[in-house]
């Protein structure tokens, strides 16, 4: 059957089952459904998946899509909005002319793809996939590639540079943002372009419609903001400028802030120090999931997954993504990987660290909650704080509308490997931040109990903040009423983390 034919077939069963919540994206209660006014990429948490590497279901070593969905459960406690399926692409000669399998037969079939769609869709999870953008594609057979995708329920398109193929020009690249943006918008349930080239996005210029004299933003909806990920080291001022630029980001699309990604060593061997690894990955989570934009997560990250091969003998373009580290390998599969388990696959791992409310996993989880649940958070402003201070970097999300009644958030890193006794109250003062108590309600901490294990809650002082080693402490300027009658300024919670 030719492209077209199939096109025109898809198009049809989408709009047969349009009724059908999973299929549609647009149903009763999703963020972005007409119903409310934010956009649902706007605040969204996506995490990046090489399927070959996230879970195997055939034995042959490989992971694939049916894979995924049968980690959809894990996917959810994460608190992700979308997942973003990479390197995943049409086969070249099914782009062309509709022949042979849509896509590499060892990612699954065409009937896996829809299972992983509707599944997601059950929680509430959109999948994005790779569509890459060369001049050796005419915008037409862009189109036609990005409707066959749409015509599936995808949510999202990410787009993609081919180093193997030719560059587009900006008049190029313009060209086919404007005619991908048209398409998107012909579907329901707002779907959406994501910005992942190597090349600046073309502005998104206002034309004006076929159809009537509104202007019609001609981009992306979304780019990458890869300065987390490129930090040559971390320390208080590296850190600093990365949160600084992305305070003073001022486009029309939301920014994808990221710290790793298939092309580079992981995060945890890039900026960790060994003794202090993974209290240091939590600083890092912090600034991802706790600072502007729609944070995107690379699998196993959560985890603090190592680089295989060591960092010294691997380069970018020699970094593969090893298996994803369930537990031990046969969590992955019952054949043999396709590549070798990371190199710390025994003690970073789901079975290890779910249940270990002080784990790099459950912070993602908490952080990533907070992320959703806290309105400032999620859509707020952002201004770094305590600049004059070395030891530690500190930020304050406020509500876009002064008038609201919402309450600024603040943030404070431990960037030392001692402990530190902290104070912001002048430092909030100098950028405007008016309270009436210098007590904060605490929203979350990696300081745990040593009993218990659970997140110290409760109220803390501005002026008093005791953070460990490489610790981070998330407070909400609270109004007085209600902290009156706490017996200790320090507190802690029953609640574990999920």
């Amino acid at each position: 059957m030719r492209l077209l034919d199939r096109l025109c077939t898809l198009t049809f069963l989408a709009l047969a089952v349009s009724a059908a919540p999973c299929q549609s994206l647009a149903h009763k209660g999703w963020v972005g459904n007409g119903i409310t006014v934010e956009p649902w990429w706007a605040g969204a948490v996506l995490y990046q998946i090489d399927p070959f590497s996230f879970q195997d279901t055939k034995g042959d070593g490989f992971g694939d899509l049916e894979g995924i969905t049968q980690r959809l459960d894990y996917l959810h406690s994460l608190s992700i909005d979308a997942i973003v399926l990479s390197p995943f692409q049409l086969q070249p000669e099914f782009g062309r002319n509709g022949t042979g399998p849509a896509f590499d037969a060892k990612y699954g079939t065409e009937e896996n793809l829809d299972h992983l769609i509707v599944e997601a869709g059950r929680r509430k999870i959109r999948i994005f996939v790779d569509l890459p953008m060369t001049a050796s594609r005419s915008t037409q057979e862009l189109v036609s590639v990005a409707r066959f995708w749409l015509s599936r329920g995808i949510a999202g398109l990410r787009l993609t540079s081919d180093p193997h193929a030719p560059a587009l020009s900006a008049a190029q690249a313009a060209d086919r943002l404007r005619e991908l943006r048209h398409l998107c918008e012909t579907y329901v349930g707002q779907r959406v372009l994501f910005w992942d080239m190597h090349e600046p996005m073309p502005g998104a210029v206002a034309s004006r419609s076929r159809r009537t004299t509104a202007p019609v933003l001609t981009g992306a909806q979304m780019q990458i903001d890869s300065r987390l990920a490129t930090m040559p080291g971390f320390n208080p001022s590296m850190l600093r400028s990365a949160l600084d630029a992305a305070s003073s980001s001022n486009t029309d699309s939301t920014s994808v802030p990221v710290t790793d990604g298939p092309d580079r060593p992981r995060s945890i061997d890039r900026y960790g120090d060994g003794p202090h690894s993974e209290e240091i990955a939590k600083v890092l989570a912090a600034a991802l999931l706790l600072s502007r934009g729609a944070p995107l997560l690379y699998f196993g990250q959560e985890l603090g997954m190592a680089t295989t091969p060591a960092p010294h003998n691997a380069s970018p373009a020699s970094v593969d993504p090893s298996p994803m580290q369930w537990g031990d390998e046969f969590a992955f599969t019952t054949g043999i990987p396709w590549m070798e388990m990371g190199r710390n696959s025994l003690t970073a791992n789901l079975a290890m660290e779910d249940l270990d409310a002080s784990s790099l996993l459950n912070w993602y989880r908490r952080l990533s909650a907070l992320h959703h649940e806290n309105a400032v958070l999620r859509a707020g402003t952002l201004d770094v704080i305590a600049q004059g201070n070395p030891d530690i970097v500190a930020w304050v999300r406020r509500p876009r509308d002064s008038a609201s009644l919402m309450a600024p958030v603040v943030v404070v890193c431990n960037l030392t490997a001692h402990p530190l006794l902290v104070s912001v109250a002048a430092d909030l003062r100098r950028v405007g931040v008016q309270t009436t108590t210098p007590m904060m309600r605490t929203l979350s901490s990696s300081v745990l109990t040593t009993a218990a294990k659970d997140p110290v809650s409760g109220p803390v002082s501005m002026n008093a903040i005791s953070l460990p080693p490489y610790g981070v402490y998330v407070g909400e300027l609270a109004h007085p009423a209600g902290l009156e009658s706490a017996s200790s300024p320090l507190t802690h919670s029953s609640h574990r983390a999920r």
